[in-house]
């Protein structure tokens, strides 16, 4: 960040956290959990970054294993 190499746990909790986020955001920081976002398949770029984070969030909320189920008003999350 800023020129320095940073850890992802560093960017997400010392540059981000406490920030006010974009909720896409969330999405393109894979904890490499189970129900967590997937790795997003390449480099996020300046120009495209709107494109990406939606398509990203898409990917993680219709993931079969990890994402999140609809019925009716109420969402289901994975554990």
């Amino acid at each position: 960040m800023d020129g320095q190499p940073a850890s992802l746990h560093e960017l997400e909790h010392h540059w981000l956290r406490g920030r006010q986020m974009d909720y896409r955001d969330h999405g393109a920081i894979s904890h490499a959990t189970r129900g967590g976002p997937p790795l997003h398949r390449g480099l996020y770029t300046q120009a495209g970054i709107d494109l990406q984070l939606d398509e990203q969030m898409r990917r993680w909320l219709g993931d079969p294993e990890r994402g999140v189920r609809a019925h009716g008003d109420e969402a289901e999350f994975p554990e």
